[in-house]
């Protein structure tokens, strides 16, 4: 292997639909979430208008789940790790403001 040969740029293939986190997964993560959006409705934790729009949220993330991937082959590997972590802080701002209400 050459000097030439370490410094060329492979693609990144990210498939997200087959991360694994606990034993689940990813999808399976949304169908737990989901459930538990309903459970919170049924208990009267959250209102049915913040239900739905945290599952609107996860099927959102669920269709647009297996493009990700894609977007790592133009932009590169730090990009889209910036953008994903700041659309995690505020999806995860918006789902506490909703259960909890704005500070």
């Amino acid at each position: 292997m050459d000097g030439s040969e370490s410094l060329s740029l492979r693609p990144f293939n990210l498939e997200l639909s087959k991360i694994v986190v606990s034993g689940l997964q990813i999808m399976e993560i949304f169908v737990v979430s989901i459930m538990l959006v309903g459970f919170g409705v049924m208990f009267r934790f959250i209102r049915l208008r913040a239900a739905l729009l945290i599952i609107g949220m996860v099927v959102l993330a669920a269709a647009l789940l297996p493009s990700a991937g894609k977007f790592t082959d133009y932009f590169p590997l730090w990009v889209f790790w910036g953008v994903a972590i700041i659309l995690g802080i505020n999806l995860l701002r918006a789902v506490l403001g909703t259960l909890f209400g704005r500070a």
